[in-house]
């Protein structure tokens, strides 16, 4: 087993619907994992990120397409969805420190959007300021944990939230 491996095997608490499980009928045709999936945030799209530091709160609605088998750069055999879950936990400390997960939901269906479009992971962390987010990312547990999410994912969406006042 690889550096990466070092892990339990086992669930997440999601319910993970692979291609051929999903029902029939909902009209969804998908795409084959590419390297044009949306993995790490851009240099340019972090530095916006981090100049929008205004005060209070901020909402990270997280939405997650997973690899069927995590792509290790050391050959490590897990699927997307065990890579995922050890980001999970490995992290899980700074989390607990830094935010918290507010919301989760498991997706059903496109209804506005491309139909190809479906995510395995969707949720949203709520961080106390942007300083704490950047905190997070910054900490070398952190950027250890992150190998096993680069390895799961195939695509993902990370859009920042201002929570609703009133």
């Amino acid at each position: 087993m690889g550096a990466g491996c070092d892990r339990d095997k086992g669930g997440d608490g999601f319910d993970l619907r692979r291609r051929a499980d999903r029902p029939k009928g909902w009209g969804l045709t998908f795409r084959e994992p590419s390297m044009t999936g949306y993995v790490d945030p851009a240099k340019e799209s972090f530095a916006l990120f981090r100049a929008n530091d205004r005060a209070g709160p901020i909402h990270m609605l997280n939405l997650v397409r997973l690899r069927e088998r995590a792509a290790y750069p050391d050959g490590c055999e897990a699927t997307g969805a065990e890579a995922h879950a050890a980001c999970g936990r490995e992290r899980a400390p700074l989390l607990k420190r830094l935010g918290s997960v507010i919301w989760r939901g498991r997706f059903e269906l496109m209804l506005i959007g491309p139909s190809e479009e479906w995510w395995d992971r969707c949720f949203i962390a709520q961080y106390p300021s942007v300083a704490a987010f950047v905190e997070m990312i910054r900490d070398p547990v952190y950027r250890e944990a992150v190998k096993h999410r680069q390895a799961a994912v195939d695509d993902s969406r990370l859009i920042r939230l201002a929570p609703a006042s009133g």
